[in-house]
């Protein structure tokens, strides 16, 4: 069965100069990812995906084993902090992990962030989390459609009320100690 050819992709001449070493960079035009010129050709390569794709006949025997699969589930490695404990779990056909608290080892889930709840589409993403020190607040980062430009959201532990603290783009905090450094003490 012959496929639709694939659709050509632009080759622009753009070269850096760096450190007197010439580097050719013809697609990064691509990086521009919210341009008109870059969603065209995004809509033209998954019409030629779906056109490949949905003309295989093993495709519907494939997707529904893929679901059984996945319906599986997800835990996390628990994380004691302070006599508490946290994790993520995704259940079944849910969207995405949420982020559970148990109070002591013999205590039930309690939910502390759920993207389900946030965004019932399922594209909010729980992309880390760091429970403070003593276990009282956990900083985490929320994404939307897979950027993993994650904002950074505080919660309180024992109550879930939300801080009103955020910071948009927030990535680099997970690379930070900073949010699960204990403080350190001043010398008298």
């Amino acid at each position: 069965m012959p496929f639709p050819p694939a659709p050509r992709t632009a080759r622009d001449n753009v070269v850096d100069d760096v450190h007197g070493a010439k580097i050719a960079d013809p697609y990064r035009w691509l990086e521009a990812d919210t341009s008109k010129r870059v969603g065209d050709w995004t809509d033209e390569q998954n019409e030629r995906t779906r056109a490949v794709l949905d003309a295989l006949p093993q495709r519907a025997g494939v997707a529904r084993r893929l679901r059984e699969l996945l319906a599986v589930g997800l835990l996390s490695t628990p994380r004691p902090i302070r006599g508490r404990i946290f994790h993520t779990r995704r259940e079944g056909e849910q969207k995405q992990s949420i982020l559970y608290v148990r109070d002591s080892i013999g205590a039930p889930d309690r939910a502390l962030v759920d993207p389900n709840a946030l965004d019932p589409a399922g594209l909010t993403t729980l992309d880390w989390y760091y429970p403070s020190h003593d276990a009282r607040y956990v900083a985490y980062g929320l994404s939307r459609g897979g950027d993993e430009m994650s904002t950074l959201f505080v919660i309180e532990t024992a109550t879930g009320m939300a801080r009103p603290d955020r910071i948009p783009q927030g990535l680099a905090a997970r690379r930070t100690p900073s949010a699960r450094a204990p403080p350190t003490r001043s010398r008298p």
